[in-house]
């Protein structure tokens, strides 16, 4: 199986821990690229996500379905570096990548926001 592909297990579904990245979760942001997450434990993933494209910023929802299909694809392609750097140091974290623009942006201003947003995080685990 591809290393660059993003599967159901890997995207974040429970409630409680999607309450707990908002209420006790670190914060990277870099407009409009918003990164909140918190490690956990007993988790057999090292990575776990959810993307939000906010109603009020984006009131059309062909436009937030096109956002989140563009932040899904960079994250896509980005995001093996940051599982195997947290594989390796045996962490477990869930992530939630949150838009807070009010325009459509291109693929490569979402691409290179993500991947310089990615790479702050992974810092943060060296």
């Amino acid at each position: 199986m591809s290393s660059n592909s993003f599967l159901k297990n890997e995207k974040l579904c429970q409630k409680e821990s999607i309450d707990l990245i908002f209420s006790q979760g670190d914060k990277i942001s870099d407009r409009p690229i918003k990164l909140l997450w918190k490690e956990v434990a007993n988790q057999p993933l090292a990575l776990q996500s959810l993307i939000s494209v906010p109603k009020r910023r984006i009131p059309k929802a062909t436009d937030r379905n096109r956002i989140k299909r563009l932040i899904r694809e960079a994250f896509r392609i980005q995001k093996q570096p940051l599982i195997d750097q947290l594989t390796q140091k045996k962490i477990s974290i869930n992530l939630a990548i949150i838009y807070s623009d009010n325009k459509v942006l291109s693929y490569k201003e979402i691409h290179d926001k993500i991947c310089l947003t990615l790479q702050r995080l992974s810092q943060k685990y060296d």
